[in-house]
């Protein structure tokens, strides 16, 4: 028993000394992280997160609207890019959903732009030697959509494909098996997303819009039971957004939005709105060194929120000049997160926290305030007795998430 009361000792020496990192609610600046390159300059890819290290990108437009069929393994821990596979068929965009938790395979829905009325779903087996297959086709896959998984395989798609791009239809993530099974309240005018809470009865939709100037303002409930949607709210504190991004934190119902251009104001997003999706109330939070310079502006890139890492990842995109109608933009390779660790102690109660991405620290929160402490080598912070200790008794939560 001496070694746990040694670690509480030591707890407290180091929140005395006041090595810490403290950042307000409401006050808090965020930073980008650049976390390595993609083989090309590209946008439009459609990006998922295994659960694990790796994060994965299907399709894409590289040297401007050049369609891709290649799908890659970003690891998080090296950095490194990787083919993994190729499509059947060039695509962009779309959405990819996951069919299962603990070894999930991906479901990508992918935008080919050919004018046919069907287009192929892709299988992907990330945990099975990259196995891949067509397992069915559905109505022709636009970019204004948005897409969730329901209950067991099953998922919905919102959306698409032609005005007034009300469809919800039903997916059986498994065999491919769709059908059309009702109509939105009001249409995707352009991409948005879809939330399936935790416990939840109903799928909560943001971004419904009756024209493209209407963008993440409209919140539509939908109700797998009856195929019916309702009206939810209008979110009145988020601008009219155009081609921002989009990440879900499951583990706090929380939406990310990323980047963009506020047409209301005339000028980039240079930080991430976060949408409490049980509230709907948001909450701003400036990005120092985004990546929009000037007129410029980030748009069509791809991004997923990395559950238990408390970070958003995001990939490629098009640096668009605000100066110049209709600019096509110049895409990028680049890849960076946010680390959203300043910003965890938001809302939160006060207590003693594991820090994500590092096991040898941990979180305080005091009065929605951050402050980022670090245990004595050579102990780590055991999340379980809330105490700095010996590696031998704690049980750090990363050391699963390196496998994959």
């Amino acid at each position: 028993m001496g070694r746990p009361l040694f670690a509480i000792f030591i707890i407290l020496t180091a929140a005395s000394l006041g090595s810490a990192t403290i950042q307000q609610c409401g006050s808090v600046t965020l930073s980008v992280t650049s976390a390595g390159t993609l083989p090309y300059a590209m946008s439009h890819t459609a990006a998922v997160y295994n659960n694990y290290n790796s994060i994965y990108l299907f399709g894409g437009l590289r040297s401007g609207t050049t369609q891709m069929n290649q799908i890659y393994k970003y690891s998080m821990s090296t950095q490194a890019v990787t083919q993994v596979g190729t499509l059947g068929s060039t695509r962009y965009g779309g959405v990819v959903l996951k069919d299962g938790v603990t070894f999930p395979k991906f479901i990508f829905l992918g935008v080919d732009g050919d004018g046919s009325a069907q287009d192929p779903i892709f299988k992907f087996d990330s945990f099975n030697n990259n196995a891949l297959s067509e397992i069915g086709l559905i109505q022709t896959v636009t970019e204004n959509l948005a897409a969730v998984e329901s209950t067991g395989s099953q998922a919905f798609v919102f959306g698409g494909p032609n005005y007034p791009w009300t469809n919800i239809t039903q997916m059986d993530m498994r065999y491919g098996n769709n059908s059309v099974v009702g109509d939105l309240l009001i249409g995707m005018a352009n991409k948005g997303t879809a939330v399936n809470p935790t416990g939840g009865s109903n799928i909560t939709i943001v971004g419904a819009a009756v024209t493209d100037t209407q963008l993440d303002s409209r919140v539509l409930s939908f109700h797998p039971s009856a195929y019916t949607s309702d009206f939810l709210a209008t979110i009145q504190d988020l601008p009219d957004l155009d081609h921002h991004t989009s990440a879900y934190d499951y583990d706090n119902n929380v939406l990310w939005i990323i980047g963009g251009y506020n047409g209301e104001a005339g000028q980039p997003i240079n930080g991430i709105y976060q949408i409490d999706m049980a509230t709907l109330a948001v909450q701003f939070y400036p990005v120092a060194n985004f990546p929009s310079i000037g007129n410029n502006w980030l748009a069509a890139s791809s991004a997923i929120y990395a559950q238990g890492r408390y970070r958003i990842y995001f990939f490629g995109g098009l640096m668009r000049d605000s100066s110049i109608p209709a600019d096509p933009g110049t895409q990028k390779n680049n890849i960076w997160y946010i680390d959203l660790t300043p910003a965890y102690c938001c809302g939160k109660g006060t207590g003693l926290f594991p820090h994500p991405n590092d096991c040898t620290k941990f979180l305080s929160c005091a009065n929605s305030i951050t402050s980022i402490l670090q245990c004595p080598a050579p102990l780590y912070f055991d999340p379980v007795l809330r105490i700095c200790n010996f590696l031998n008794l704690v049980s750090c939560a990363l050391s699963n998430l390196l496998q994959f």
